[in-house]
């Protein structure tokens, strides 16, 4: 084995370290949810209490563990037909109501 073959061994090694870290840090569960709307808070609770939030253009439902926008005021519904959140990092926006909701 070469010099540069070791090198490169030791490389991708290194690579396939990162990512697995990487995946690893993005794929934790969180456990608070936080709905911020024009850059003012204006919830934060737990992900694993099951409660509907009214926002007044958008009602968001956090249970079992994930959080859903079941209903809002805008007329293209991105937000509603999003995906339910669990993972620390993942978010929901409503860009024509100025919401965001983030796992943390």
């Amino acid at each position: 084995m070469k010099k540069a073959d070791k090198k490169l061994i030791i490389v991708l090694a290194a690579v396939g370290v990162i990512a697995l870290a990487a995946v690893l840090l993005c794929s934790q569960k969180g456990t608070r949810v936080v709905i911020t709307q024009d850059k003012k808070q204006l919830f934060s609770g737990s992900l694993y209490y099951n409660q509907t939030i009214e926002l007044g253009t958008n009602v968001v439902e956090i249970k079992n563990g994930s959080v859903d926008v079941v209903s809002a005021t805008c007329k293209n519904k991105v937000c509603v037909n999003h995906k339910k959140i669990t993972k620390k990092g993942e978010q929901i926006v409503c860009l024509p109501n100025k919401i965001i909701i983030t796992v943390k």
